[in-house]
């Protein structure tokens, strides 16, 4: 496995839960399937393998998430600057019905969030 880059998580929630997700307040999330998008500059094993993880202290808007939620798979790219943003973007522009959450995920760029609804499971 690489051990720098960009991934893709696929997000199972399989009931409507409102969250608490840090400093972005309560949010409400709908059943269905999210994309979420990350990186790792080092250690992207060490990453992927503490998203899989129930218990662990809360650092990332996805772990609040990802209490409620399984992954039910994800996809791993070589690590490039910016590359996590326009695979984010292609992926929101994949998916007809898809809704970004606001704020998720994105505080390090200018994007308005790094998951994506795309819709019923």
């Amino acid at each position: 496995m690489i051990n720098s880059g960009i991934y893709q998580l696929l997000i199972e929630l399989p009931e409507a839960e409102t969250i608490a997700v840090g400093s972005l307040g309560e949010i409400f999330f709908a059943e269905g399937l999210y994309i979420y998008t990350g990186s790792a500059e080092k250690n992207l094993r060490e990453r992927i393998a503490r998203h899989f993880r129930k218990e662990k202290a809360f650092h990332w808007h996805i772990d609040y998430l990802l209490k409620y939620g399984e992954i039910t798979a994800y996809s791993l790219q070589p690590y490039e600057p910016g590359l996590e943003c326009s695979t984010n973007l292609d992926s929101l522009s994949s998916y007809r019905d898809a809704k970004s959450i606001s704020g998720f995920g994105s505080s390090d760029c200018d994007c308005d969030s790094h998951l994506i609804f795309i819709g019923p499971g």
